[in-house]
């Protein structure tokens, strides 16, 4: 069953990013396939601390397929490995696409970061920021001028510091009969 965002949740947008200097930082690495049931793990976490409960093993699965169909594709995925060396740390996922040009966006491509967390032991020590950093500027590097984030009020200072700002135009269709109906 898809996940609804509870209405804390607003969406940012950046279009200019000012990246932090993460050379003292943790240090963020490309995920590979083996790590999605960790990423997996992560995102369950997050969800469940958003009130959704309903993380199902078939939804982890169909999670794991589209990781291994569309990694490095169309998903970017960065991950920071736990200094304990028991699984992740953190991890950050996104999707870029392209939309059309318009005469207030030229360049066409647009990116989502779908999951950012951290396990909780590993919060705040900069290990959410430094795969965050890491998935914008691979977005950036694939000609993405646009990124929007559904941030909560906690994860919002987050991506202020990373350049995001509030967007109040967007508006959302859902089916009205789909899995995600209101």
């Amino acid at each position: 069953m898809p996940v609804r965002r509870p209405p804390h949740h607003r969406i940012c947008r950046a279009s200019v990013l000012v990246m932090a200097d993460m050379t003292q930082g943790p240090e963020a690495r490309p995920a590979r396939l083996h790590d999605a049931p960790e990423i997996i793990r992560l995102v369950s976490g997050m969800f469940a601390e958003l009130g959704t409960t309903d993380a199902s093993a078939q939804w982890a699965a169909e999670v794991e397929a589209a990781f291994h169909e569309r990694l490095w594709n169309d998903v970017g995925a960065f991950v920071v490995d736990s200094p304990a060396g028991d699984g992740l740390a953190a991890m950050a996922v996104g999707v870029v696409h392209t939309r059309f040009p318009s005469p207030r966006r030229t360049n066409s491509g647009a990116g989502y970061l779908e999951w950012v967390g951290a396990a909780p032991r590993w919060r705040r020590r900069g290990f959410a920021r430094a795969a965050t950093s890491a998935l914008v500027a691979w977005m950036v590097e694939r000609g993405v001028s646009i990124i929007d984030v559904h941030a909560s009020d906690v994860a919002a200072p987050l991506y202020r510091s990373l350049g995001f700002s509030a967007s109040g135009r967007a508006l959302r269709w859902r089916a009205p009969d789909g899995p995600d109906a209101p």
